[in-house]
Formats: structure tokens, sequence, C-alpha cells
């Protein structure tokens, strides 16, 4: 079990490293990484305004977060759910179960995305 929380915590410490240093390349110069996707085609991407949907959240300003991003919390509550599930799911069996259970949610939050992403440029949201 030990071995396996080293390793766990050699994957998650890099990775929450690269988000604080982008972090704070974003508080002191103001750079942040535009959307791809946007840029490209001239559509809104399911994540656009995600960014600043999560300045707005660390403000606790809700109605922003919701202005700027509608799925910014289903987003954030289904990476946090991912990211539990496949490190418990480790740290009890020691393989990475990247398939995430239930099959249901994946689905559903899926179909949502979807949804959202074809609402939001139709009806420009």
């Amino acid at each position: 079990m030990r071995e396996r929380v080293k390793k766990l915590l050699s994957r998650v410490i890099p990775i929450a490293a690269l988000l604080c240093a982008y972090a704070c390349v974003y508080l002191l110069t103001g750079f942040s990484v535009p959307c791809v996707f946007r840029l490209v085609t001239g559509l809104r991407c399911p994540g656009c305004g995600s960014h600043g949907a999560f300045r707005a959240a660390m403000r606790l300003d809700i109605d922003a977060v919701f202005r700027l991003n509608l799925l910014f919390p289903l987003e954030i509550l289904y990476f946090v759910y991912a990211a539990v599930y496949i490190s418990v799911t480790y740290l009890k069996t020691g393989k990475a179960d990247k398939d995430l259970k239930p099959a249901w949610l994946n689905i559903s939050v899926l179909a949502v995305v979807i949804l959202w992403w074809i609402a939001r440029n139709i009806l420009d949201i």
C-alpha cells in the first residue's frame, strides 16, 4: 500500500505543480491559454468560459460562474469524482482502472455536454 501511495503522489504532485505554475503566470502576467477550438472554428467549445468561471468561483461570484460557463460546476464535480475514483481504485487494487463507474453517469454527463455545446452555439449562450 505504501508503494501505491508513493506512486500516486509521484503523479499527482507534478500535475499540481504545473497547475500552480500556470496560476502564478496568469496572476503575474495576465497570460492565459486561449481556446484553440474557438480560434480555429469561431465556435465555442463546451469548456469555453471555464477559465473565467474558475476565477469567479475563487471570488465566490456565483452569478459570474454561471454566466461564464453554465456547466462549470458539473465539470468540476465530474473531474473531482473521476480523480477520486481512479485514485481510490488504484490504492485498493494496484490497478489504474480508468473505466469510470457507473456507466450511466458517464453517458449522462457526455449527453449534457454535447447538448450544451450545440445549444450555446445555436442560441449564443
